[in-house]
């Protein structure tokens, strides 16, 4: 698998996380609540507006000029008129024959009107222009125009009430969110710390600074972490403790073999004694990698030529072991020990679980911008889906039954896993039952201490 389908692969999973993801959720609720406020409140104000331009409203303004008309008197009063406008909501204007008056000194755009008549009386008509209304009666001989002043019409609030409203809204949903994000901070916390144990690192610890419920949980998270960091450090000191311990008595019965007669029962013996002292070895040789990694004997080595070296030793096993890609001078600082046994386990497993007239194993080696890959492939048994997740772990086989037949005890992947994450490197195992295995290992090629 290349690079680039690598980095493919990551992508969409982050695109699913973020798809799934609470907070992607929180986001979507927040802007769907911001849509319908501004919705609904816009559409409150057009409707109250669009109700101010049509009746009653409007017919209790025309009953309202009718009695201002009569209150002025026929003929028209200029000084009552005055008075009028000083108490009323309207500038009034007279046109008549012989004289023409206003209350006001103001311009009134009334040429740019156009008026209609008020319902069925003729003698009545009503003009409006942005924030202007005006009502034209017949007075007498001439006609009384009444201008209103007052700002009712939706034109009085203009663009920038809408963008200030907006804002406002905008801000209330934008602290709403932000709140409820430093609430739900924890969840974020808790994540990363899953990930963190996940992967391993049982040191990881999460804020408990909150005294809520999401308090509650990241302190029995913790709590759990240390729990199960002791009980694997008790599990590991019991291993370690036992096989010290079985060391002593391999060496006495090593020693009782050598006094009996040749014969099966004694190469029995010899066999189940070796098994054993190689599971000691390997018990004992992971956890000191775990402790001292840092102490590798790095030497700057041909991956190519080592690969090489290796399938050499299998030369005469079935189904064989092919060379595919293999680029020449693929040079890293690596402790050449350590992975010659990384290279010789995964051999030895490819064919174990080959058929002898299966395809051969396939290896190549090749260089990945920062890495040295080698790639495994057999077309044996392969794993189960159900077993992928766990092959790393000590003492786990596939095979339950354990037989000496299958071979093996569920300790050479464990330590190549080792071997590679002291190296910097990755292992990394794709299988599908019946088709085979593939497993690629990756030597950082950068600038921390290799070429």
């Amino acid at each position: 698998m290349c690079l680039s389908e690598v980095n493919l692969k990551m992508h969409k999973r982050r695109m699913r996380s973020l798809a799934h993801s609470i907070f992607t959720k929180l986001i979507l609720v927040m802007a769907a609540a911001f849509v319908l406020i501004n919705l609904a409140v816009f559409g409150f104000l057009a409707s109250a507006f669009h109700k101010l331009d049509k009746p009653p409203f409007q017919d209790d303004l025309v009953h309202y000029a009718r009695y201002l008309a009569n209150e002025i008197g026929v003929p028209p009063d200029p000084h009552r008129a005055r008075e009028i406008a000083r108490k009323s909501l309207f500038n009034i204007m007279y046109e008549g024959p012989d004289i023409t008056w206003s209350t006001s000194d103001q311009e009134f755009p009334l040429k740019e009107m156009k008026f209609e008549p008020f319902k069925d009386d003729h003698r009545i008509r009503i003009g409006r222009l942005r924030k202007y209304h005006a009502f034209i009666l017949e007075h007498g001989t001439g006609r009384l125009i009444f201008m209103s002043t007052f700002p009712f019409a939706r034109e009085q609030i203009g663009g920038g009430h809408f963008i200030v409203l907006l804002l406002m809204l905008t801000g209330i949903i934008a602290l709403t969110w932000l709140v409820i994000r430093r609430i739900l901070r924890p969840l974020k916390w808790l994540s990363t710390g899953v990930e963190q144990v996940t992967g391993g690192n049982l040191e990881h610890r999460v804020p408990e600074s909150r005294k809520d419920e999401l308090g509650d949980l990241a302190s029995a998270f913790n709590a759990m972490t240390v729990r199960i960091s002791q009980m694997l450090t008790s599990r590991e000191r019991l291993l370690l403790d036992v096989s010290h311990e079985l060391r002593s008595p391999l060496t006495r019965i090593n020693v009782a073999l050598e006094f009996l007669k040749e014969g099966k029962t004694k190469e029995n013996i010899k066999a189940d004694v070796l098994e054993m002292e190689q599971m000691i070895t390997e018990i004992l040789e992971t956890e000191r990698l775990r402790r001292s990694g840092e102490h590798l004997n790095r030497e700057e080595v041909d991956m190519t030529q080592l690969v090489r070296e290796t399938m050499s030793q299998f030369r005469d096993q079935a189904p064989g072991i092919k060379p595919e890609r293999m680029q020449e001078d693929v040079k890293c600082r690596v402790d050449r020990q350590l992975s010659s046994i990384v290279i010789k386990n995964l051999f030895a497993n490819a064919l174990k679980y080959s058929d002898a007239d299966a395809r051969s194993v396939e290896v190549s080696v090749f260089r990945e911008t920062d890495w040295i890959v080698i790639n495994i492939k057999d077309y044996g048994d392969g794993i189960p889906a159900e077993d992928l997740p766990h092959i790393f772990e000590p003492f786990y086989r596939v095979d339950k039954s354990r037989s000496r037949i299958s071979g093996g005890y569920g300790l050479g992947l464990n330590l190549c896993k080792t071997i590679m994450d002291t190296h910097g490197g990755t292992i990394e195992i794709k299988s599908d039952p019946g088709e085979g295995t593939e497993v690629r290992l990756s030597f950082p090629a950068g600038d921390d201490g290799s070429l």
